[in-house]
């Protein structure tokens, strides 16, 4: 619960929004892909990170896919397929923060 004090969350968010914010905070945007994607843990995150989830079925919309700075993917071990939105946010978010945190030592 702490983390909703502490974290930017924006509601009703139009692509031209998305693409104002990035250009204003020089935000690097990962987008949680399959295709043509890099693990997720070898990336460092340096500077300002936004990340975009898409669902399970659809994924992420081209047009915001090609606002995307690099394309980044989990990796699924064992018979699984795929990782609910929430699951694949809550780790991507802590391995950004585990990166910054390693960075800054």
């Amino acid at each position: 619960m702490s983390g909703l004090c502490k974290l930017p969350i924006y509601t009703n968010v139009t692509q031209d929004s998305v693409v104002k914010l990035i250009e204003e905070q020089g935000i690097k945007l990962y987008g949680t892909v399959l295709e043509d994607s890099v693990n997720y843990g070898e990336l460092s995150y340096e500077g300002a990170t936004m990340i975009a989830l898409g669902n399970e079925a659809n994924g992420i919309s081209e047009d915001i896919l090609q606002l995307v700075t690099q394309r980044i993917s989990i990796p699924m071990y064992g018979p699984m397929e795929s990782l609910n939105v929430a699951i694949a946010g809550a780790l991507c978010m802590y391995k950004v923060q585990e990166r910054k945190l390693c960075l800054s030592k």
